[in-house]
């Protein structure tokens, strides 16, 4: 457990780097699954950093160290942003895929085993 709440949020706004970092390079390296799925762990990471953003003031010289790792992960962010209409019709259809997976599992009670149906004609 990190001890601060400056050491806790400098960990999670490291972490937060990184998968933004690998949404850069899975943005350049064209794999839209990759990006959402970093997506995905930011956001996890954004809720951590929320529950630090509540807990008592840091120092000023600690808020410099925060905001400098913020300026890096702006800088990131604007390169994924000018990155992602290429991409933009991938991201589109798997975010599609995704939500029909999970309306099948919310249908089925949130089951991973979750296979066709037999009865599903598949002949067109």
């Amino acid at each position: 457990m990190v001890g601060s709440p400056f050491e806790g949020k400098k960990v999670c706004l490291e972490a937060f780097k990184e998968e933004t970092q690998k949404q850069l390079t899975c943005l350049q390296a064209e794999d839209p699954e990759g990006f959402l799925e970093s997506v995905e762990r930011c956001e996890v990471i954004l809720g951590e950093i929320e529950q630090f953003n509540k807990k008592p003031v840091i120092l000023e010289a600690e808020e410099k160290k925060i905001k400098s790792l913020l300026a890096e992960i702006l800088e990131l962010r604007k390169e994924i942003t000018r990155l992602i209409p290429p991409l933009q019709e991938k991201i589109r259809e798997r975010l599609g895929a995704e939500r029909k997976k999970m309306m099948i599992q919310q249908s089925y009670g949130m089951d991973e085993r979750y296979q066709d149906s037999v009865f599903f004609d598949k002949k067109k």
